[in-house]
């Protein structure tokens, strides 16, 4: 099925006759950006009808850009058809899917779309971005704007749950001796290549799967490797992200920073232009590229958005964790190590039972938990299912199943895929469904879904509380994806309304 791409058109301004000395302007040029999936920098959320949502830092510098530049712009994924892009060996020989999630975190697929000679290529974009590198190898293929600042540190940098490492020649040195095993790197990565090529002696593996918290923790668990290696904003973001997700300590290891970024190499971040672009194009995006990196947000006489506003909430100081480089090195008398050993073998069953059992419990009251906000978004509650009106529970049913009268799990999915609430695992998202579902005949009827709610009694009273305590501003925020305000302005209405509110509190924040 073909998948059309999330069109933004912004209006802001209006092109005029421009003197020397006035602001460089588009006038209403249209351009395609392709955009590379890095939780934080771009998030890309896929509908159920192949339409896509993106948010994140790297966004947000677009829409700043867009808004005094005055032009307008589409976002894509990485399409699948540039020649820089890694199918799996599952895919080979099979027709290609454009847009595929397969493709949306790889960097040179995406830098292909906008590089590759093909003027007739539908899937032809004029920009790449993301958490691109600028690189001698792509300035011979593409244009750059000037670098995005922040981040102010981009260097490559060394984490995991190894310890005892001061720096990557130390690193090296232990490897040579069998002290340490190969450092990960991410395929489909300018920066991998560049690290083989500058450190021929360090070892090395490649994973070809993304950067999310979830990747990282199964990686350094299974044992592939604990050391990784990746651009340093990425890493503190991922370190903030693990800490928060509770998954901190694979193998009951802590994650963090391995030594200081490396002072040389790759280090700066830009968006990259097609060659074919004309000129006054690269001096306009650097004109307010730099405006909205140095315009100041005390100005009462100016609107700024500063792109340093925007960033506070994608980094973390990657501290989060509690990682020590150097542990502290205790010895055990023969005694002791036998005493610990007997004692482990005795408790270590019975703790495990009553670790798996209370984190099950926890997870379920996550869960249903999670699942009350969403229902919460959607129509007014009170403080126990039961006060909720059986018209209202009718709507809430045909918006998440339509019409058929029954809910299957990718309809729960899809509802329960909202950006603004926190993230489900797909484990726990499975187990939300089989809580719904507890015929496990794959179709919830309205009776089965309202006796489900009558279970989480306990989450409809905390989270009314916790709604009716929150701000002015953000219950308004909170209440745009009411079923009645879906009804009246539609589902791409609600987004808008939602972003404006967004945006509207960001700039009252300042």
């Amino acid at each position: 099925m073909w998948k059309f791409s999330f069109s933004v058109l912004l209006f802001i301004g209006k092109a005029s006759s421009q003197s020397p000395s006035s602001p460089p302007q588009l006038n209403w040029a249209h351009f395609r950006f392709t955009v590379v999936e890095s939780s934080g920098w771009v998030d890309i959320v896929e509908d159920s009808k192949g339409d896509f949502e993106f948010s994140g830092y790297c966004v947000d510098i677009i829409r700043a850009v867009a808004s005094r530049a005055n032009f307008t712009y589409e976002l894509f994924p990485p399409s699948g058809f540039g020649s820089f892009c890694n199918r799996s060996k599952d895919d080979v020989g099979k027709p290609k899917i454009p847009y595929s999630s397969d493709y949306r975190g790889q960097y040179l697929c995406g830098q292909s779309d906008v590089q590759d000679d093909v003027a007739s290529n539908n899937y032809t974009t004029d920009f790449f971005h993301g958490m691109f590198y600028v690189t001698p190898h792509r300035y011979l293929q593409n244009r750059f704007t000037i670098p995005f600042l922040p981040p102010t540190i981009g260097g490559m940098q060394l984490f995991g749950t190894a310890t005892r490492i001061h720096n990557l020649t130390d690193l090296i040195q232990q490897q040579r001796d069998n002290k340490q095993g190969p450092v990960c790197l991410v395929d489909n990565m300018a920066a991998a290549d560049w690290i083989r090529t500058a450190f021929p002696d360090l070892k090395t593996a490649l994973i070809g799967y993304g950067t999310n918290p979830t990747d990282i923790h199964l990686l350094f668990e299974d044992g592939t490797c604990d050391i990784m290696m990746l651009p340093y904003p990425k890493v503190t973001r991922i370190i903030m992200l693990l800490e928060q997700r509770g998954l901190c300590k694979p193998n009951n290891q802590r994650v963090g920073l391995i030594g200081a970024p490396l002072s040389f190499g790759f280090s700066q971040f830009a968006i990259g232009i097609r060659k074919t672009l004309r000129r006054d194009v690269d001096d306009t995006f650097n004109y307010w590229m730099n405006y909205h990196m140095t315009c100041s947000s005390t100005d009462e006489n100016e609107t700024c958005d500063s792109f340093a506003q925007y960033y506070p909430s994608v980094g973390g100081t990657g501290n989060e964790c509690g990682y020590i480089a150097f542990p502290p090195e205790m010895g055990l008398s023969v005694a002791a190590i036998w005493g610990i050993t007997a004692a482990m073998l005795l408790l270590f069953p019975l703790g495990l039972l009553t670790y798996y059992c209370h984190a099950q419990w926890k997870m379920h009251r996550r869960i249903r938990k999670r699942f009350v906000w969403q229902l919460s978004r959607n129509i007014q509650i009170g403080e126990s299912p039961d006060d909720l009106p059986a018209e209202k529970l009718a709507q809430l049913i045909e918006h998440i199943g339509g019409n058929k009268g029954s809910i299957d799990e990718k309809d729960l999915r899809n509802w329960m895929a909202d950006i603004h609430l926190p993230f489900l695992s797909e484990y726990e998202l499975a187990a939300l469904w089989k809580a719904v579902d507890k015929k496990g005949q794959g179709l919830v009827t309205g009776v089965e879904f309202i006796v489900f709610l009558r279970s989480c009694k306990r989450e409809f009273k905390q989270v009314y509380l916790e709604v009716e305590c929150m701000p002015k501003k953000e219950k308004l925020k909170f209440y745009c994806q009411r079923l009645s305000s879906i009804q009246l302005d539609g589902k791409d209405g609600v987004r808008r309304n939602e972003y404006n509110i967004n945006r509207m509190a960001k700039r009252n924040v300042r």
